[in-house]
């Protein structure tokens, strides 16, 4: 008999449940949100940007941000 929550037992509903469920446990601090909406999109995008312009680059404020959200 296979164990209710093996790898090969979860649905990808199941995960989404789940990912739901904990997250209206828990709030992330706003600061956090707005360094991990940073990091996840506003910098890629703004990197693809810069790329389309010949010269895909890291300014020094972004790439403190990144360490900040590491930390």
């Amino acid at each position: 008999m296979q164990p209710k929550y093996a790898p090969s037992a979860v649905s990808y509903e199941d995960l989404q449940s789940q990912l739901r469920f904990s997250s209206s446990l828990y709030a992330p601090p706003k600061e956090i949100k707005l360094l991990n909406d940073l990091r996840l999109h506003i910098i890629p995008e703004t990197v693809q940007l810069r790329k389309k312009d010949g010269n895909a680059f890291l300014e020094k404020t972004e790439l403190l941000t990144l360490v900040e959200w590491r930390s």
